[in-house]
């Protein structure tokens, strides 16, 4: 599941889904370089995607960070400053 709304002048983008979920010793090293490659059930890749969301978003003064209770699924929480314009709510409607 998705979600976005605009609070407190950011954009924020949730990612839910319905899996194992992460333990509790693991949900601060999930960004960091290699080290999801350790978790049993991460089977493809190198480890990198999590460090490179996290780099992407701090480039954008963005924060990245997860939250879960093992068992029940993890989300991932993408917050980012939010630059909205009269142009981008403008109605086509007249």
């Amino acid at each position: 599941m998705a979600r976005a709304e605009i609070w407190e002048g950011c954009c924020v983008i949730r990612f839910s889904d319905q899996g194992d979920g992460i333990r509790s010793d693991w949900i601060d090293k999930i960004f960091d370089e290699f080290a999801i490659r350790s978790i049993m059930h991460h089977q493809k890749g190198r480890g990198l995607s999590l460090a490179i969301s996290k780099y992407i978003m701090e480039l954008h003064d963005g924060t990245i960070h997860a939250e879960s209770t093992p068992g029940n699924g993890a989300t991932f929480i993408l917050r980012v400053r939010a630059i909205i314009t009269s142009h981008f709510w403008r109605s086509d409607s007249g």
